[in-house]
């Protein structure tokens, strides 16, 4: 799925990770904006129009899930996926969930999967 237009929010404190983020979705049509904090978050979704967002649970800086919830209570309409190492431990889903994210990706996913599910959410979510 060709997506121009569409503007990617990847938030990990994983620099390889965000420059893996990049090099999968630019070529398929997004603009990726990536940042390795929480608290760079709102002043990026101040100043830009984001259509997704990617965002890691553990942060250095703060939870991904206040993160999470700070991004709903001020833009509620952005799809936020979350993207995470901790696996799928059925409480962390159920609350990523609850919280307003529209998915849970482990970061052991082949790329493939991963770029389904940002696929998926661009087709469903994104007007």
């Amino acid at each position: 799925m060709k997506t121009n237009g569409l503007t990617l929010l990847a938030v990990d404190d994983e620099l390889g990770i965000l420059k893996l983020l990049k090099e999968v979705f630019e070529p398929r049509g997004w603009t990726v904006i990536t940042t390795p904090t929480g608290d760079s978050v709102k002043r990026i979704l101040g100043k830009n129009k984001v259509d997704l967002i990617l965002l890691d649970i553990k942060l250095p800086d703060s939870s991904g899930f206040d993160i999470l919830k700070e991004i709903k209570a001020n833009t509620p309409s952005t799809p936020v996926i979350i993207y995470t190492a901790c696996g799928y431990e059925d409480d962390l889903v159920k609350k990523a969930i609850q919280l307003g994210a529209i998915g849970y990706v482990s970061k052991t996913v082949s790329i493939r999967e991963l770029i389904e599910a940002v696929d998926n959410a661009g087709l469903k979510y994104i007007e």
